[in-house]
């Protein structure tokens, strides 16, 4: 059973970084029919081993696909990773590999208030924010198009789980505000795990997300066993290789 969990894990975590359109008309249709599967296993037409051979065959079909890590990058072309369906799920997780580092047996976030959305509760935060018009903001970003600051903003690197709901005045602030507010504890420093990390940065800058974004996918790939490849491929599938060339 830990076994058939842990694979189809990987799996619909691997669907939600390709996306419906290229998993069906790119790889073609699912090698697995789960309702006819799952009857035959009922049946004992196959044993509990061979259906996670047989997922497995499906994740090894998708990840070694020549056109895996372009089909990635289109997914989040437009909008970035903040509106990946998997988002809070692999911010959930990379925050209890935090955890786990820090040998800390406190668990900061909720699961499943974390999943519920509510108007008031903002639970995915952008760092450097989605209005930045103040110069604390502009002075680091200025070099970069309209278009090219959208992507800098919806990278993984700049998305942040809070831990409990923050006033909405914290978003639009500067990053020295936001990590520690002395009118009150909504700071990142006395936040989540995540938020701690983001917390001990001295400035907030297009590098600052593009590095932490690479050490985020460093985790996708041992958490999953996805290769994504190189520092130069890790920046391309964060759809930030525009950042290489300024």
């Amino acid at each position: 059973r830990v076994d058939f969990l842990k694979s189809f894990e990987r799996l619909r975590f691997l669907h939600t970084l390709i996306g419906y359109h290229y998993r069906n008309y790119v790889y073609g249709p699912p090698l697995i029919n789960f309702l006819e599967l799952s009857i035959q296993l009922s049946e004992k037409k196959v044993s509990p081993k061979e259906v996670v051979k047989i997922i497995s065959d499906e994740i090894n079909k998708l990840i070694v696909h020549e056109d895996f890590h372009i089909n990635v990058k289109k997914e989040f072309r437009s909008s970035g990773y903040y509106r990946w369906d998997g988002i809070r799920y692999f911010l959930y997780e990379y925050e209890l590999h935090l955890q786990s580092q820090s040998k800390a047996s406190k668990t900061k976030i909720d699961w499943f208030e974390f999943m519920t959305r509510k108007t008031d509760f903002i639970t995915v935060e952008h760092i450097y924010p989605q209005t930045s018009r103040k110069k604390c903001w502009q002075k680091n970003f200025s070099g970069f198009s309209s278009k090219e600051k959208r992507m800098i903003k919806n990278s993984l690197g700049n998305l942040l789980p809070l831990s409990r709901p923050k006033n909405s005045s914290l978003s639009n602030k500067c990053f020295e505000d936001k990590k520690n507010n002395n009118e009150n504890t909504v700071g990142y420093l006395y936040g989540s795990y995540s938020e701690n990390k983001v917390g001990t940065y001295s400035d907030w800058t297009p590098n600052d997300i593009m590095n932490r974004g690479i050490e985020m996918l460093e985790f996708m790939e041992s958490r999953w066993s996805i290769k994504i490849g190189s520092r130069k491929e890790k920046v391309e599938f964060l759809n930030l290789d525009f950042m290489i060339k300024n």
